[in-house]
């Protein structure tokens, strides 16, 4: 074996070095970003739950703002008939 063949052989064993090297820092890199994933994937259900949470609240207020509504009409047409009968009453 010639210094020549020799150097080529150096030469594509330090490729193949290089090329472990990398796959290994790709593999790395995989599992760097698929942790990445998941914690995306939690906070994302975090957010899907917060917001339908959320959403349950709005309908609840919703529905207090409606019989408080409600609450106030039948409050007004009780006082609209106490001064009706109050009226009725000084007359008589």
């Amino acid at each position: 074996m010639d210094s020549e063949e020799r150097e080529l052989i150096e030469k594509v064993q330090a490729m193949k070095d290089e090329l472990s090297a990398s796959s290994r820092e790709i593999e790395r890199l995989n599992s760097v970003i698929d942790a990445g994933d998941k914690v995306l994937n939690g906070r994302q259900k975090r957010v899907i739950e917060l917001k339908v949470a959320l959403e349950s609240e709005r309908q609840d207020n919703l529905r207090l703002v409606a019989e408080i509504v409600e609450l106030n009409r039948q409050i007004r047409s009780q006082k609209i008939s106490l001064d009706a009968a109050s009226t009725l009453m000084a007359r008589s």
